[in-house]
């Protein structure tokens, strides 16, 4: 058999040289086209981000959509920390994983979610069933439960600081690249960046609407420097606007009973004229001691205020919100608000906006700035506060 010619050989060789420019060629075809199609992606979140300045579940909708299909994920969620447990705020994908109602998984390292938010980093998992039981015990149960193989967490930092975590998972073990896992970061830094924007854009607007309604109370204090009863009207249905509650009264205590001076909401919450001062009642307890008290469910604390919890089998109420009324130091009376639904409270900075997360603190500083007590003059009686030997509203 002959062997191949010094021509032939040569002309092998310009073919290989041809194959290598094509291949070459090819490759950076695809890389133009990949990261033209993510630099497509990047700008579009940017323009979503633009577009919702006072809501972020747009934004991580986006993000998650956009980040499930150019790394190539079937399932994805966005996994924001909500205090000491996490919460599922944006997914795709048919795979198995908790409702977006459910506060039942805690954040800690025993998910690969939880580990990636606590340790504030990405967390891959080539095969997440057959890690160790000890390493992600929790995580290792969902994955056998939901059919789920590879994952790759990476976290929404902003300041040093994990507000939550794109989670992508595959059935199959198919490690994700390191490009994947480089615009992943791209992506959670523009979440968290959306959330934070969204977070002072609604502080913004909140602190706007605070200073108009304490605003609007001062002009009916001026209005009206005989009579408190508008004053307290006004302080009540602003409190009840803002703090998005049901129901408010004002009660001041006179002699062993509360009477009820103002009341906002629906006519089936408005309950007695008078109540009986005792701790066993939340605006007793909240005169007694001086100090705003929050209960945000009288069901669960029925043994602490018995005779709130009565009541609120009448009324149908359950979140509560006692603030005193202070002259001088001491307590007079109390501001009661009041939600017929349990609301799941104290609201984490950095988190979507969501309607009724108002915190103790905040409805607290709003109705003393609301409530400059002390200035209210009642004309013929003086500057005596109510409460203090008879009636002074009529």
């Amino acid at each position: 058999m002959a062997p191949f010619t010094e021509r032939q050989i040569e002309l092998l060789q310009t073919f290989a040289d041809q194959a290598v420019i094509a291949i070459e060629n090819a490759r950076l075809v695809n890389e133009t086209k990949e990261s033209l199609e993510q630099q497509t992606a990047i700008g579009e979140i940017l323009r979503v981000i633009s577009g919702s300045p006072s809501d972020v579940q747009p934004v991580l909708d986006a993000v998650m959509e956009r980040a499930a299909r150019i790394c190539e994920a079937p399932f994805a969620d966005i996994v924001l920390a909500d205090g000491a447990v996490l919460h599922f705020a944006a997914s795709t994908g048919d795979v198995g994983r908790p409702d977006a109602s459910d506060r039942t998984v805690p954040l800690d390292r025993t998910t690969v979610a939880g580990r990636s938010i606590v340790d504030r980093e990405p967390v891959h998992v080539a095969d997440l069933q057959s890690a160790s039981e000890a390493e992600f015990p929790r995580g290792r149960a969902m994955a056998q439960q939901f059919g789920q193989r590879t994952i790759l967490a990476v976290p929404l930092l902003r300041e040093n600081k994990a507000l939550g975590t794109i989670v992508l998972r595959r059935r199959e073990v198919r490690p994700f690249e390191e490009k994947h896992v480089a615009l992943l970061k791209t992506f959670a830094d523009q979440a968290a960046i959306a959330i934070e924007n969204v977070r002072l854009f609604n502080e913004t607007k909140e602190s706007l609407e605070q200073q108009t309604a304490i605003s609007e109370v001062l002009r009916v204090i001026s209005g009206t420097p005989s009579d408190v009863k508008p004053v307290l009207d006004a302080v009540a249905e602003r409190a009840i606007r803002l703090c998005d509650a049901k129901a408010a009264t004002i009660y001041v205590l006179e002699g062993n009973v509360l009477r009820r001076t103002a009341f906002q909401g629906p006519p089936e919450l408005l309950g007695s004229e008078a109540l009986p001062f005792t701790p066993e009642t939340l605006t007793g307890r909240t005169i007694a001691e001086g100090k705003a008290i929050h209960v945000p469910d009288i069901e669960q604390e029925q043994h602490v205020y018995p005779r709130s919890w009565q009541f609120a089998q009448k009324l149908g109420s359950h979140t509560m919100l006692s603030v005193p009324l202070m002259r001088e130091g001491k307590p007079f009376g109390t501001m009661f608000l009041r939600r017929t639904e349990v609301r799941n409270v104290g609201w984490q900075r950095g988190f979507r906006q969501r309607r009724g997360q108002c915190p103790q603190g905040r409805c607290r500083g709003l109705y003393l700035r609301m409530f400059p007590y002390q200035r209210i003059q009642c004309g013929a009686h003086g500057s005596a506060p109510l409460g203090t030997g008879g009636r002074i509203l009529r």
